[in-house]
């Protein structure tokens, strides 16, 4: 539309103005080395990813992916503390006045990384893992302030920078566009008050964002109830967040005979926009699987139950994605159209399929299913919306109560019995009490000789 191009090319100005400009840098600081383990393994679905992490979050999760997948990967943070723990493992970039966070203050990280963009995106080790990249992940939290305030100013303004680059490249062979997808991780439910203000700030800025980048995904920790402390929780969500990741770079993509996804196919899938979700259904046995549809109840069951931020059912999707690796009873049992997932997501635009039949029955049955096009998460909005009007009434009330109690413990003080009491009171130097009044006795009467 005319205003979503009339977005783009006033958002894109503001990044020509940001490099152009002669405001003062805050110091970027820089650490650790880029992974030289990127896949160099020929594969079905040839994506090179990279992960740049914003803020506490997002930095654990760009060294778990380093980690576990070798992914070129760099933290940015406001805070040097949290970024000393991954200053061994990935590169590290420090934003920021004095290097003591923002103190979850997503206007303060706004104005850091408002000043700071010119140096960062200069940086020759960020340069390079974008240049290397077909797929960069900006992961970070929902309710925190560096990454919240941070990332989605990132993202977009590196879409415009890659848009710029496509324009220069324009009609040369091989060109193709890189995908930045932001990551946000929502905080659970019980969390302070600030956090779920933070967390629908995001929210309004990532509605305020969507015509300016495409796919995105969102997590919840709340969705990870079950665990048994925070730690866990945030460790169950980052390894999912992970494996999403890998799902979507195509580590999983055999070579087939029947149908297969190869990277363009995959590109079509990222390029639909909107909210991206990765399903799984694994390690199932053959003896489990009797009907056509137990398969697909098992991804249902997995979109339902994963950290992946819940589902709206209004059935609007773009993309399927749907890579299966059976043993010839499953596959039999497998439609891979997945008509019931349907009903929940809505019909794909289209569908990919990357079927393999499994010849050693030592191998697991899998299936992965990836969806893009989702629309934005109204619900949560609501839901966490809701949550913070009941905090303001029942904090509305707490004052009103605790003002009450001011007046009349006023009045308690104030009672003439005690005040007759305070009044008749009197105490000698020895601290022994008197029961009448006393002259008062001048310094010279006192030490008179």
């Amino acid at each position: 539309s005319y205003c979503s191009q009339n977005g783009k090319l006033l958002f894109f100005k503001m990044v020509i103005y940001y490099l152009g400009s002669n405001w003062m840098k805050i110091a970027i600081t820089k650490k650790g080395s880029l992974s030289k383990k990127d896949n160099k393994v020929k594969r079905m679905v040839d994506l090179k990813v990279g992960i740049i992490g914003v803020g506490n979050c997002g930095g654990n999760i760009a060294r778990l992916a380093h980690d576990r997948l070798g992914v070129e990967a760099i933290a940015i943070n406001t805070s040097k503390d949290d970024l000393a723990f991954h200053t061994d493992h990935i590169y590290t970039c420090l934003i920021g006045a004095n290097g003591e966070g923002v103190g979850k203050d997503r206007t303060a990280a706004k104005m850091y990384i408002r000043s700071a963009i010119t140096s960062l995106i200069s940086d020759k080790a960020v340069q390079k893992l974008i240049n290397e990249s077909d797929v960069i992940f900006i992961p970070s939290s929902c309710g925190g302030g560096t990454g919240s305030g941070i990332s989605l100013l990132l993202t977009q303004a590196l879409i415009a920078l890659d848009q710029q680059r496509l324009m220069k490249e324009e009609g040369d062979i091989g060109v193709e566009e890189k995908f930045f997808i932001p990551i946000g991780v929502a905080p659970v439910t019980t969390e302070a008050t600030g956090s779920q203000l933070n967390f629908t700030d995001y929210m309004k800025d990532l509605l305020e964002a969507m015509p300016h980048i495409g796919s995105y995904m969102l997590y919840d920790n709340s969705r990870c109830d079950n665990k048994r402390n925070q730690d866990e929780v945030i460790e169950a969500v980052n390894q999912r967040v992970v494996d999403d990741i890998s799902v979507i770079r195509g580590d999983f993509v055999k070579k087939s005979n029947n149908r297969s996804i190869d990277t363009q196919s995959m590109r079509t899938i990222l390029r639909a926009g909107g909210r991206l979700v990765v399903s799984y259904a694994r390690g199932f046995k053959d003896s489990s699987i009797s009907k056509s549809d137990d398969i697909e109840n098992l991804l249902i069951s997995d979109l339902q139950t994963s950290p992946h931020m819940l589902i709206d059912r209004n059935r609007l999707c773009s993309e399927f994605g749907v890579i299966a690796n059976l043993s010839d009873n499953s596959y039999n049992c497998f439609n891979m159209n997945i008509p019931l997932v349907s009903s929940l997501t809505g019909r794909p635009t289209d569908s990919f399929e990357n079927i393999t039949i499994n010849d050693s029955q030592m191998c697991e049955n899998e299936v992965y299913l990836i969806v893009s096009g989702l629309p934005y998460p109204e619900s949560k909005v609501i839901e966490v919306n809701k949550l913070l009007e009941e905090i303001a009434k029942e904090e509305e009330a707490r004052i009103q109560a605790a003002e009450n109690a001011a007046e009349n413990l006023g009045d308690l003080f104030n009672s003439s019995g005690i005040n007759t009491l305070r009044s008749n009171r009197g105490y000698h130097k020895t601290g022994r009490k008197l029961t009448g009044t006393k002259d008062i006795l001048s310094m010279d009467d006192i030490f008179k000789i």
